[in-house]
């Protein structure tokens, strides 16, 4: 998705039938607020816990480009960090200022048992799900 390089593999590429995608994304997510009159939602640099679960697809399933690509379309469509920072990349939501504020993990449907119709985006802030997180791990990694 994202990761692709240009020039011998020295320029950052993103496929522009991606960056498509992701503005389509934008237009619903901005659409759905609407119609259902929510105000825009941000997280700013709150932690933010995000799960992916990708409906089935006729093509590889690379588990890292998927969330690469969602915690980037999460930030703002002009980036306040880094590499870039004040440039429009022109998608991006703005659920959180800087992806380095999301802990993702990304499951196929196959892996839970489901068979989805299309791909499902979690989000929770990390305070709302840190003392639940920490008892799974305890209990089931660390013995604890």
């Amino acid at each position: 998705l994202k990761n692709r390089k240009r020039h011998g593999g020295k320029v950052p590429f993103l496929d522009p039938a991606i960056k498509y995608r992701l503005r389509v994304l934008d237009y619903l997510y901005k659409k759905t607020l609407s119609q259902h009159d929510i105000p825009p939602l941000s997280w700013g640099t709150q932690k933010v816990v995000l799960i992916v679960i990708c409906a089935r697809r006729k093509v590889s399933f690379d588990a890292d480009n998927v969330l690469t690509t969602v915690r980037d379309w999460l930030e703002p469509s002009v980036k306040k960090f880094g590499k870039g920072a004040g440039k429009s990349r022109g998608w991006g939501i703005g659920l959180v200022d800087n992806d380095k504020y999301i802990t993702g993990l990304v499951f196929t449907d196959r892996d839970l048992g489901l068979n989805l119709d299309h791909t499902l985006i979690f989000m929770r802030p990390w305070s709302d799900v840190h003392s639940d997180i920490f008892s799974f791990l305890n209990k089931e990694f660390f013995g604890i």
